[in-house]
């Protein structure tokens, strides 16, 4: 019996993988066809405004229990801080300047490494030598991609900036997120989004403008970004995280490039030079090393 539960439950848990990394993998794609009718900050202010309204909603409905301490409250909206703003609104201006989606997820790529290093830091955690291995050839598959491209001017260096940005903070934010065992999806997701509007609101007040050309295309891709992606996607995220250790759930980004980059090619009709196939090889391959024998964080 228990043989049977425990299969239920890895198989379960595969189930959230795969459509976890399914639904990221669109992002960046979905993005990239929003960003032709909006620029990046009210687009940004507009997936917020839906997802903390949506979210707020069925927390009220489902009478979902809010934080109760202080320390909840406080790692709950630094987390939003983190994920919710920086990470999206960074993502969003490196797209918009000029990184491609599928250079994107690359460089997003290195948050396991980052994880990893992070975790031996925080949590005196040693990473295993095939956990090792896999992260350093994961690391060598993204800096031969980002060396070429700046190198070929194909990327520009304040977009590399900003796609840092975005690296640096989803880390940070996984690791917070992962340590905040007492909150609550429902009213944390609410949280988390609201706290991100107003900062959103005032850089779109001096960046950006508040025009947009509504066509089919655009309310698809606003509603992909707001509801799949923002609420579902970062739920079976933060779901992952609450049941393996942040190495390993994080090493799933691994496999975000290589299907970013099978979507860009059928949709936008990219094209990829030799480095960037095998810097995809590499990034891809390296997600089986950094899964053996996880550790539980």
């Amino acid at each position: 019996m228990k043989t049977i539960t425990t299969q239920a439950n890895n198989h379960s848990l595969l189930a959230y993988q795969i459509f976890f990394v399914l639904l990221w993998s669109s992002g960046a794609l979905v993005i990239e066809t929003g960003l032709h009718f909006i620029n990046p900050f009210f687009f940004v202010l507009l997936r917020m405004l839906i997802a903390a309204t949506f979210m707020l909603a069925i927390a009220i409905i489902t009478k979902a229990p809010w934080p109760k301490d202080a320390e909840t409250w406080k790692k709950t909206i630094v987390t939003g801080i983190l994920t919710q703003f920086i990470y999206v609104m960074s993502y969003f201006c490196a797209l918009y300047y000029g990184i491609t989606p599928t250079v994107m997820t690359i460089i997003l790529g290195l948050q396991p490494i980052l994880t990893a290093v992070l975790c031996n830091i925080a949590y005196k955690h040693k990473t295993s030598k095939a956990q090792t291995m896999g992260l350093l050839i994961g690391l060598l598959g993204v800096i031969l991609i980002v060396i070429h491209d700046l190198s070929t001017k194909s990327m520009s260096f304040s977009g590399c900036l900003l796609a840092v940005l975005c690296l640096l903070s989803i880390t940070l934010g996984s690791l917070l997120q992962k340590s905040n065992s007492k909150m609550d999806l429902r009213t944390g997701s609410a949280i988390q989004f609201a706290v991100s509007i107003i900062p959103v609101f005032i850089l779109t007040l001096i960046f950006g403008n508040f025009k947009v050309q509504i066509t089919p295309t655009f309310i698809a891709s606003l509603a992909w970004m707001a509801i799949v992606v923002s609420v579902i996607a970062t739920c079976l995220f933060y779901k992952l995280l609450e049941k393996g250790n942040a190495v390993s759930v994080s090493s799933l980004f691994y496999l975000v490039p290589g299907l970013t980059a099978i979507m860009c090619y059928f949709i936008f009709q990219e094209k990829f030079n030799t480095y960037t196939l095998i810097g995809l090889f590499l990034v891809s391959f390296s997600v089986f090393i950094t899964q053996a024998k996880p550790q539980k964080i």
